[in-house]
């Protein structure tokens, strides 16, 4: 297969991935959705809580936060959750003192390509522009109170792809969230014939 084929089938499975999110959560609590960047409902969810889900065509556990109080709210999706483990690096640090030279234990190895694919689909989604923060009822980066809709800066709006989501949420300690991205939708679509809409390839 061709270089310039694989890359095509590349950034269609990215775009494909795009269309949908999955997650489920712990310290969930409350219900809220939101068509564009009209969202409702009430909300809390713990910054340190465990996420796991499909999201931005990633598979595994994630850092999102979300947050709202009737119109008022926030999200925030930071990437891939970092792998990092001070308790277990200082164990493996301990333990390769131990070992003939040259030689680390296969479960060290196995920690540290975690860590380092966590970093290459961080540094993906970053190129890709995935990663995003967003402040409701206007979808802006920066919170309402510090935000005028009528004299926008230019980039003062999160990801114009947001405005074309349809999720949901809802917790009760235990959570899930659902998310249909339609301009990810059309994206994938016009990608077929080579047009990037929302220039993520």
């Amino acid at each position: 297969m061709s270089f310039s084929c694989k890359s095509y089938l590349q950034k269609r499975a990215h775009d494909f991935g795009d269309i949908i999110t999955l997650q489920v959560h712990t310290d969930t609590y409350g219900v809220t959705s939101r068509i564009s960047f009209l969202k409702l409902g009430l909300l809390y969810q713990d910054e340190d809580k465990f996420s796991f889900g499909f999201q931005n065509a990633n598979l595994g556990q994630v850092q999102s936060q979300e947050f709202q109080i009737i119109f008022l709210g926030s999200e925030n999706f930071k990437g891939i959750k970092d792998p990092h483990d001070p308790k277990l690096e200082k164990e493996f640090q301990n333990e390769v003192q131990n070992q003939i030279p040259n030689q680390i234990p296969e479960r060290y190895i196995k920690y540290w390509q975690k860590i380092q694919k966590a970093l290459q689909q961080n540094q993906e989604l970053e190129r890709r522009k995935k990663l995003y923060q967003a402040h409701f009822p206007w979808g802006t980066r920066n919170p309402h109170r510090r935000s005028n809709f009528f004299l926008k800066e230019k980039g003062s709006f999160s990801n114009p792809e947001i405005f074309g989501d349809v999720r949901f949420t809802f917790g009760l300690y235990g959570g899930i969230t659902f998310g249909l991205h339609v301009f990810e939708l059309f994206d994938f679509l016009f990608g077929i014939f080579g047009l990037d809409l929302l220039k993520d390839d």
